[in-house]
């Protein structure tokens, strides 16, 4: 019998958007001395995600790999608190995010330097749509103030988007509040 499966079939680029997520969960930890990390965690389809799969049920938008982006605070009895999720197809873009709107007003002073375009839509938001859609149930009810997705076309805009999220004002307050709370730790720990 032939092999028809082409000498280059096994190779692979190592630049899922899952590695570029736990590489800045580590990095978040090599910050602050491991005292506040980031944790990538898959989100089993064997366990709907409530909120989040009934809101991407109006988005046709590749979704096999969802994964939740938290801050974890591990001398604060592991809390953590859930920045964002990111998902996408087997073939790793388009991309997209959900992030709640407080960190996206973070971004709107952003939005020149990363040169996202915001829409509001009515209809289902699709793989070519603009990068950052703000989008609505069909129904023509407003969406919730945490319905934000924000779709990356190619790692570039991936990339883009991440870094903006994780500078948000609001992601800093966090990271912040967290470190506060922690026994005196001195300035070092504070000037993220």
């Amino acid at each position: 019998m032939e092999d028809f499966w082409p000498e280059d079939i096994a190779d692979s680029s190592g630049e899922a958007p899952v590695a570029l997520l736990r590489y800045q969960a580590r990095m978040l930890g090599e910050r602050t001395r491991n005292l506040i990390e980031a944790q990538v965690k898959l989100v089993s389809k064997s366990r709907p995600h409530d909120r989040f799969d009934a809101r991407l049920a109006f988005i046709d938008f590749p979704r096999d790999f969802l994964y939740a982006f938290y801050i974890v605070a591990p001398t604060l009895d592991n809390y953590s608190y859930l920045l964002f999720h990111a998902f996408y197809g087997p073939e790793l873009y388009p991309a997209g995010f959900k992030v709640h709107t407080s960190i996206i007003q973070g971004l709107k002073q952003k939005l020149d330097q990363y040169r996202i375009e915001w829409m509001y839509t009515s209809a289902r938001p699709s793989p070519s749509a603009p990068v950052m859609e703000k989008f609505a149930p069909e129904s023509g009810q407003d969406p919730e103030p945490d319905d934000w997705i924000l779709v990356a076309k190619e790692k570039k805009q991936f990339e883009s988007i991440l870094q903006a999220i994780l500078q948000a004002p609001k992601t800093k307050r966090v990271v912040h509040g967290l470190l506060d709370q922690l026994p005196d730790l001195g300035p070092a720990v504070h000037e993220l």
